[in-house]
């Protein structure tokens, strides 16, 4: 089982397994306020609402010499792959406001484990 990104409710692309989405969360809930703000709300709910803001915070901390600098690299290439995905899904969709992150499953039980 895996997580997606989804942006604007219809770019989806896989972001990272269940193993490398825990380690990026633990990650981004170190980083520093308000700097990483938008880092950290993805992380603890999910869900992000200032996609330019959360495209460069994310190409800060990953930019070799950061004081945040991810030392697991699977972080680091979650971190990378969820910058290109948002930056992806606005040049798509410029109105897009929103971008969340998913298992893959629908919340009704009657798709038991059906995929997005």
């Amino acid at each position: 089982m895996g997580y997606y990104i989804v942006v604007g409710g219809d770019h989806i692309e896989p972001l990272a397994t269940t193993y490398g989405w825990k380690q990026f969360k633990e990650w981004a809930v170190t980083l520093p306020l308000p700097d990483y703000f938008d880092i950290v709300h993805l992380a603890e709910h999910a869900v992000g609402e200032n996609l330019a803001d959360l495209v460069s915070q994310l190409e800060a901390a990953i930019k070799p010499g950061s004081p945040v600098f991810p030392t697991v690299e699977g972080v680091r290439e979650i971190a990378a792959d969820l910058a290109d995905s948002v930056r992806e899904g606005l040049r798509r969709n410029p109105e897009s406001a929103c971008a969340f992150v998913s298992d893959g499953m629908k919340s009704d039980d009657e798709t038991e484990d059906e995929p997005l």
